[in-house]
């Protein structure tokens, strides 16, 4: 009588344990084993994916973006990740969106205001393959969820703003005094633009010394925000008496830089005050909410300069023709006296 066969391990499939007893026992052994090939494998893999997953059927997938990827054949690549997933290493959903969806797409969130970047939660539509060619599960994107992204945004926007005011820098650089004649002035802005040129043409053309130091930045793009706040803080070491931040105008996905918290931050902190002339229409960016003052140009800020310089300047000149005035008198009647 042989040993009493042991029971399947609970949750195994077939019973690990009835497996080894076999081998044990002097089962079939390696001389029976089906030996499968790399492609066989994926095929089957592909198979079975296709069983839960029907090439005619969508899905959506709700993720948090680790990366997004345009290549030039115009499709993009996301890398998904699910954002309440706990440790270091989540697990990550490869989506492919092949240049005839993504392109229009791309369009309808530059037209909203919305570049995907890291840290985006998304919610896309699309269908589950096993890409055999590099044995890896992807999801070809054909929808994403537009609405419910510029929910996510304008939500991350208003609690941006209640924390900048719970920590009191909404008002933070507007208390910062303006020098009487704001003539050393830090510019962060992107050479050679046209809102760039608005803003020191109007300078040039007052007549007045103004002594312009410039920051180049790049003010839309994944580095733009970051290159933005960099520069406000370094020019706001040096020496300025105001330091203007200015760009023109363009779509709002071409200014969302300007809705930043490190933009927000470096503002709001820095030492001396900050004037926005960015040039949108619409709401405000959070730049200007907690800029010492915004205007909505490039010119405008350039003119509010010289403006300030130039009702200075009108003082001046007022109060030495006053001067001059009685100084006049008193030799009149000097001479005046003289003559008697």
């Amino acid at each position: 009588m042989g040993r009493p066969r042991r029971q399947p391990l609970a949750g195994t499939e077939g019973g690990l344990l009835d497996l080894l007893s076999e081998a044990e026992e002097g089962g079939e052994g390696d001389a029976a084993r089906e030996v499968l090939s790399v492609g066989e494998v994926l095929l089957r893999a592909k198979e079975a994916v296709a069983r839960v997953f029907p090439t005619t059927a969508r899905v959506w997938v709700r993720g948090e973006l680790q990366k997004a990827t345009e290549a030039q054949s115009g499709h993009c690549y996301l890398d998904l990740v699910d954002p309440e997933a706990d440790g270091s290493h989540p697990p990550v959903l490869k989506a492919s969106c092949w240049r005839s969806t993504w392109q229009p797409l791309k369009r309808l969130l530059a037209e909203e205001g919305v570049t995907l970047t890291a840290g985006m939660v998304v919610v896309v539509r699309g269908r589950v393959e096993l890409y055999e060619g590099r044995g890896q599960l992807q999801l070809i994107v054909d929808e994403l969820d537009v609405d419910a992204l510029l929910g996510r945004l304008a939500a991350a926007r208003r609690a941006l703003v209640r924390q900048l005011a719970k920590e009191g820098l909404l008002e933070a650089n507007k208390r910062r005094p303006l020098a009487a004649v704001p003539l050393r002035v830090g510019l962060v802005a992107s050479p050679g633009s046209e809102g760039c040129r608005d803003f020191l043409g109007q300078l040039a053309e007052s007549g007045f010394a103004f002594s312009v130091r410039l920051w180049p930045v790049t003010v839309q793009g994944a580095t733009a925000a970051g290159e933005v706040a960099a520069a406000v803080t370094a020019l706001g070491e040096q020496g300025c008496d105001v330091v203007c931040v200015v760009r023109g105008g363009g779509a709002r996905g071409d200014l969302v830089a300007f809705d930043a918290e490190a933009v927000a931050r470096a503002v709001a902190s820095c030492p001396v005050p900050v004037w926005t002339g960015i040039g949108h229409s619409g709401d405000e960016s959070v730049a200007d909410l907690v800029a010492h003052q915004a205007w909505r140009t490039p010119t405008a800020c350039g003119r509010a300069l010289v403006d300030r310089v130039g009702s200075f300047w009108a003082s001046v000149v007022e109060r030495a023709e006053r001067v001059a005035r009685g100084a006049e008198r008193a030799l009149a009647g000097a001479q005046a006296a003289q003559a008697l």
